[in-house]
């Protein structure tokens, strides 16, 4: 995997998010698509089709994938997915349409975006089922052709092709300025527009400035088809961000919304979202490592996209007096070795080190020293409960491990450079903590620590932002 940076928006300019991709054989990749297409339940099938949305753009977007016949299997290969997801199907009709693209030349390897919406957002595929049934009981037996957004689209657009009984399921990928998308589309695409038929949009949005629905219809009503034909099914119903253009606005006032309604896949209080797909499977796996080792509030289980986990409790370790915060670094050494050394290596990779602060130019020779981890990424005192036994317990220690910030993965260094920040550190208490440090088996080069203070108190604002926000 690697992540991507990306600047949302010059209103909110220290905010900053990233892409997640993950680089994968083409091969190997629908040899897992089939062999996993072999028992049913609701998390399998949802995890299976998320992973074939994501083969399925990264085949779509790929410039070497323009044969029409290509196109038509990944679409047909995507309704045979969400198939599986509204309904106990059959595994045969998948696996088929699988073993079917191993027919054409693809490349030797793909490049897939893990869809932020399932990963961080909470979008399940039943609040869009939802949508796409209420679209039909308004349509009755009026034609219907469904298009999907590309990255989550891709799936998303399956899911409300299929429980809509679209006649004709296609994707795009709007390019250009984040704020001002414009759609290429292939001919074949082009070829397909029916003026007479209702036309479904499907995406997660609207983000910053709803742009990307915005050019699908524009770029619809060029081709004939009238505004009152064309519906959007969006993931919230709020208007686009403040970057959108008043075009843009126009555009949303004229088309019908089908709003996907919220969905908590458990009434649970002590349940909480994790993710669905890769980004989900990376969370779990980390909260049971740490729930093991006692160092998070026990894990009761999962359930559909989340964690059960025992309640919280205990003091905040910011509303202690200092001197037990002080004492409290050699456990917080202790936890950050055992993260270093216990979680699985990570398979996302972090922004470069020139990346992270361009205030430090003299960045030669430190990216040899750098063995990735997965943050925990926030690290304050508040963040920390005292147990009435002494043991301390941490809370949000999985949650930032693989999240839609730009940083990623990094050296522990970053973890180590925020603890000393958020506890305000003076230069004897920063010794103490190093040597605990030292002694559990985790020094760093100084050198090393010093570019990532310096990193990270320069991220520090836009993450004070995001929990603004």
């Amino acid at each position: 995997m690697r992540l991507t940076a990306r600047n949302f928006g010059a209103r909110n300019p220290s905010v900053h998010y990233g892409d997640l991709t993950i680089s994968a054989s083409t091969p190997n990749l629908l040899r897992e698509l089939e062999q996993n297409s072999r028992h049913w339940s609701r998390e399998h099938v949802t995890d299976l089709w998320i992973r074939t949305g994501m083969a399925a753009q990264a085949i779509l977007d790929d410039d070497s994938c323009r044969d029409p016949a290509v196109q038509a299997q990944v679409h047909a290969l995507l309704r045979r997915a969400a198939r599986l997801v509204i309904e106990e199907a059959s595994f045969h009709e998948y696996r088929n349409a699988v073993i079917g693209l191993r027919d054409f030349n693809l490349p030797e390897a793909l490049r897939m975006k893990i869809p932020e919406g399932f990963s961080f957002y909470s979008v399940f595929p039943e609040s869009y089922l939802e949508s796409a049934h209420a679209l039909r009981n308004f349509l009755g037996e009026a034609e219907l052709r469904v298009v999907g957004i590309r990255s989550i689209g891709t799936a998303l657009g399956s899911i409300v092709a299929e429980a809509a009984g679209a006649c004709d399921f296609w994707t795009v990928r709007p390019v250009g300025h984040p704020f001002q998308r414009e759609i290429s589309a292939d001919d074949d695409f082009k070829n397909t527009i029916v003026p007479e038929s209702h036309y479904a949009v499907v995406d997660e949005g609207p983000g910053l400035s709803g742009s990307s629905f915005a050019s699908v219809a524009a770029w619809l009503v060029a081709r004939g088809v009238p505004w009152e034909r064309i519906h959007f099914l969006p993931a919230h119903p709020h208007p686009p961000g403040n970057d959108g253009s008043d075009s843009v606005r126009k555009i949303w006032s004229q088309v019908r919304r089908w709003n996907a309604n919220e969905f908590r896949s458990d009434q649970d209080p002590r349940w909480n979202y994790c993710g669905l797909g890769p980004a989900g499977a990376i969370r779990r796996e980390i909260a049971i490592r740490l729930s093991k080792a006692g160092w998070i509030p026990e894990v009761l289980g999962f359930r559909y996209g989340g964690i059960l986990q025992a309640p919280v409790e205990g003091i905040p370790l910011d509303e202690t007096p200092r001197r037990d915060r002080i004492q409290a670094l050699s456990e917080i050494a202790r936890y950050l070795a055992f993260r270093a050394r216990a979680l699985p290596p990570p398979i996302v990779q972090g922004a470069p080190l020139e990346k992270l602060h361009r205030g430090r130019e003299q960045i030669d020779g430190l990216s040899r020293l750098v063995r990735p981890v997965y943050l925990d990424g926030d690290l304050g005192p508040g963040k920390w409960r005292c147990q009435s036994n002494g043991k301390l317990l941490k809370t949000k220690a999985w949650e930032n491990a693989v999240s839609h910030e730009f940083i990623g993965p990094q050296d522990s260094a970053w973890d180590i450079a925020g603890v000393i920040v958020e506890f305000e550190l003076s230069d004897s208490e920063e010794r103490l903590f190093l040597r605990a440090l030292a002694n559990e088996g985790l020094s760093r080069d100084s050198r090393l620590l010093a570019f990532y203070r310096a990193a990270y108190r320069a991220f520090r604002p836009s993450r004070n932002t995001r929990a603004d926000q």
